[in-house]
């Protein structure tokens, strides 16, 4: 018998931790927003949420992701996982992740908790993650990122065929994009003692 123990967690009534979700408040969001209009950076401290030109910024505290048992700052499970889809841009496979079939029961509880979490902080029908059982792969419905994640700084003018990419260890991925840098030539002194420059291009790879 396979046991779907995500199935049957988001088939059984929600379990709402006094501590927890009873100290959310729900983000007030423009009317008719859906999880795919939302778009959520993770800061040390604090959740910034955006909906289009709607952006409100919260304490991990006010959005119910700090244990008051171990301090303010203090984290629990449930960030640990919304800072794992930041770095994973809203995707976790669990055949990716380390240990063994205990430990994969736990991170499905664990994102389960994110879910009541999210549901309780936005009050937004559907799922906020989604979870195929074929791939065993957890899919946020929103927008997710940290908030040092900028992207790639890409040169004004740089096109696809610019790029470069090559895949290293580790499922890590190397971007190498052409650009021009300007640089200084060579300077002429003239005979009234001023002197000018001239600059050049050359090309180099960032």
């Amino acid at each position: 018998m396979d046991v779907d123990l995500d199935y049957i967690e988001d088939a059984l009534p929600r379990e709402r931790g006094p501590e927890k979700l009873n100290s959310i408040r729900s983000v007030a969001l423009p009317e008719g927003t859906a999880w795919a209009d939302l778009t959520l950076e993770v800061a040390d401290t604090a959740l910034l949420v955006s909906v289009g030109a709607f952006e409100k910024e919260m304490s991990l505290e006010q959005a119910g992701f700090v244990d008051g048992r171990q301090g303010e700052t203090a984290s629990d499970r449930p960030l640990h996982f919304l800072r794992l889809f930041a770095t994973r841009h809203g995707r976790i496979v669990l055949s990716e992740l380390p240990g063994g079939e205990p430990e994969k029961s736990r991170i499905q509880k664990q994102i389960s908790t994110l879910r009541s979490r999210l549901r309780s902080l936005f009050a937004i029908g559907e799922e906020p993650i989604t979870y195929d059982k074929a791939s065993g792969e957890y899919s946020c419905s929103f927008g997710i990122q940290l908030s040092a994640d900028q992207g790639f700084p890409t040169p004004a003018g740089a096109s696809w065929l610019d790029f470069r990419f090559e895949e290293l260890a580790g499922g890590r991925l190397a971007v190498g994009v052409k650009s021009k840098e300007l640089f200084r030539a060579r300077q002429i002194q003239r005979d009234d003692g001023r002197g000018t420059t001239e600059a050049a291009e050359r090309e180099e790879r960032i």
